[in-house]
């Protein structure tokens, strides 16, 4: 037979996986590669990381937790396989969560960031 999930199993795993996923680096195994967003919160100014597994055109944009586009640091650019960075300027930004989000031809992935002035 199969193992028997409380809710309270399922609400405690998601708990501790939440916890365990904020840092001053935030890290992504994606189907893009690797995406890392340091430092992560930030005031001002925060490093985009895309270690590649292909060459890709890639589009960035930083959206608000309404859903608002408020960047859009990195429009159509080719990447190389391997290390790329991108230096994001979130001054004009208020304090908040905020969701960075890469979209290539190879898929979509999108990394929590959280400004802290």
């Amino acid at each position: 037979t199969g193992a028997d999930f409380t809710d309270a199993t399922i609400a405690a795993a998601t708990i501790t996986s939440t916890l365990n996923c904020t840092s001053s680096i935030s890290e992504l195994n994606s189907l893009i590669g690797t995406v890392s967003l340091y430092p992560n919160p930030t005031s001002d100014l925060t490093t985009l990381i895309v270690d590649a597994k292909n060459s890709v055109s890639l589009n960035v944009t930083v959206i608000d937790v309404t859903g608002k586009i408020v960047l859009a640091p990195v429009v159509n650019q080719n990447i190389l396989t391997g290390e790329n960075k991108f230096a994001l300027n979130t001054s004009t930004l208020s304090n908040g969560i905020y969701f960075v989000t890469l979209n290539t031809n190879k898929g979509t992935e999108t990394v929590k960031l959280i400004v802290n002035k």
